[in-house]
This record gives C-alpha cells, structure tokens and sequence, in this order.
C-alpha cells in the first residue's frame, strides 16, 4: 500500500492553496468529482499554469476504477 499524505504534498510544494468545491451529486459522486477537477485542471492550463491532477483512494482497486473516470 502506497501512502501520501497530504502534509507531504504540501512540504514538496505539489499545492500551496486548496479550492474547495462540493459535490452534491447522489447518483455518481465519484463521476461528478472528476468531471469538475479535469475541468479545473483544464481552466487552470489554459491560463498557462502546470498544473497537474492527483486524487486519493482507499485502494488500489478503487484507485484503477478512478483512473478510468479521470481518463475519459
């Protein structure tokens, strides 16, 4: 198992600030969490930022089901 914790994103300067956004989709929270981050993430490059896209699962499963979504 592979652990990040945020702490340590924030000490490798991966983010300073976090955007808070909610989600209040009952159906698929996990489909409507990746479409509003890949869309951030599309806005934030557009603007000529290098940013990149992380997410957090609780397995590795789950983290291969995530990719999908994020890929699409």
């Amino acid at each position: 198992m592979f652990r990040f914790p945020l702490r340590e994103a924030q000490r490798l300067e991966y983010f300073r600030r976090i955007n808070y956004r909610a989600v209040f989709g009952v159906q698929d929270v996990d489909r409507e969490l990746a479409e509003l981050a890949v869309g951030q993430l599309r806005a934030d490059r557009e603007a000529g930022h290098g940013h990149l896209l992380m997410a957090r699962a609780e397995s590795i499963p789950k983290a291969e089901e995530l990719r999908v979504l994020y890929q699409e």
